[in-house]
């Protein structure tokens, strides 16, 4: 498990979204729409057997719309966080095609 992959490999696959345009890390300024993957809470290592399995937790996505008191950012971010459709964040990952290992 490689952090830099996992987290390149999320962006890839929010930038399959329409318009948005996210990195993965956190770059030095971020212009909506756009955001990054960010680092994790916890990596824990070795969790089965000897060498076994690695386990990355809270692992942030940020994700910034227009200015947030407006109707259009409010409405952008009801598409990403919907349960579907072509901006859900869900369905791209939920269909994405995620490497092995």
């Amino acid at each position: 498990m490689r952090l830099d992959l996992i987290m390149e490999e999320i962006a890839k696959a929010l930038r399959e979204i329409t318009g948005l345009r996210v990195t993965g890390y956190p770059p030095d300024d971020v212009s909506p729409p756009g955001g990054y993957v960010s680092y994790p809470d916890v990596i824990r290592y070795d969790q089965a057997y000897q060498r076994g399995d690695d386990t990355i937790e809270g692992l942030p996505i940020v994700l910034l719309a227009s200015a947030v008191t407006g109707r259009h950012a409010r409405d952008q971010v009801g598409k990403w966080t919907a349960g579907d459709g072509p901006d859900s964040i869900m369905a791209r990952f939920e269909s994405w095609p995620w490497p092995d290992g």
